[in-house]
């Protein structure tokens, strides 16, 4: 059980979320914002990776349905951080992209786990 697309976007994410949060910290009168965003962005790859060692498909879609929720909670912030003009809009957008693939990939594994699950079940 493994998602490569899923692990190697989380991995750039990860580490395009740590830079943008070191550029913030700098400015940022709200340090609490910044690490939300750094925890849930830098997460989103933590519960992929954790996924690859799961003992059972059951425990490998907890992990890869929390590196989904890590992923919204980052597109959340993402987006209030552009709102309150506290990330460069360029920056910004081309973190939502990402995050929309990511999203789009775990969204769509998760979809595909839970099926093959309950066909398992039904068997």
């Amino acid at each position: 059980m493994h998602d490569q697309p899923a692990k190697e976007k989380s991995l750039d994410f990860a580490i395009r979320t740590m830079e943008a949060c070191r550029e913030l910290s700098a400015d940022s009168p709200n340090p609490d914002i910044v690490r939300e965003l750094f925890n849930a962005g830098t997460g989103v790859g933590m519960y992929v990776r954790n996924a690859e060692g799961s003992p059972s498909k059951t425990e490998f879609l907890a992990c890869m349905q929390a590196a989904y929720q890590k992923a919204r909670v980052s597109d959340y912030w993402l987006r209030v951080l552009r709102a309150a003009g506290m990330l460069d809009e360029d920056t910004c957008d081309a973190m939502l992209e990402d995050c929309d693939a990511l999203l789009r990939i775990l969204g769509s594994s998760c979809k595909t786990l839970r099926s093959n699950l309950a066909t398992k079940k039904a068997a």
